[in-house]
């Protein structure tokens, strides 16, 4: 049997080029199998040298945006713990927004102006 050259990453299987790549241990625990294995649907040595190119840095890609989903925070102890309000902010707070809901839904069936200019009609009001 003579040992032909396969473009990287890739082997053959009934003459079909297949890539293959071994998944990085600190990201097995987001796959099932440890390795990668996939058709490159061609049966041309060209065409499987740029489809494993393509395919491995995709691969290489993702695994890095998993990589960095995973990483803490660098120099998390210098964050705010709470985090800071927004001055310039033309939102309603939280608390705002409940209290606005409040007066629009439960008050006396009396028109309200409200800080927002939100006008709370009698027909609103649930008894």
């Amino acid at each position: 049997m003579v040992d032909t050259f396969h473009p990287r990453y890739t082997s053959t299987k009934r003459g079909v080029f297949y890539f293959s790549k071994t998944i990085p241990l600190d990201l097995r625990h987001h796959y099932k199998k440890s390795r990668f294995i996939q058709s490159l649907k061609t049966k041309s040595k060209s065409q499987a040298n740029r489809a494993s190119q393509v395919l491995r840095n995709r691969l290489e890609d993702y695994w890095l945006s998993l990589r960095l989903k995973e990483m803490q925070i660098p120099a998390a102890h210098l964050l705010h713990s709470v985090p800071s309000k927004n001055p310039d902010s033309t939102l309603p707070s939280i608390k705002d927004a409940m209290e606005l809901y409040l007066r629009c839904n439960y008050l006396p069936a009396q028109p309200l102006k409200t800080l927002y200019g939100v006008l709370c009609a009698p027909e609103r009001v649930f008894w």
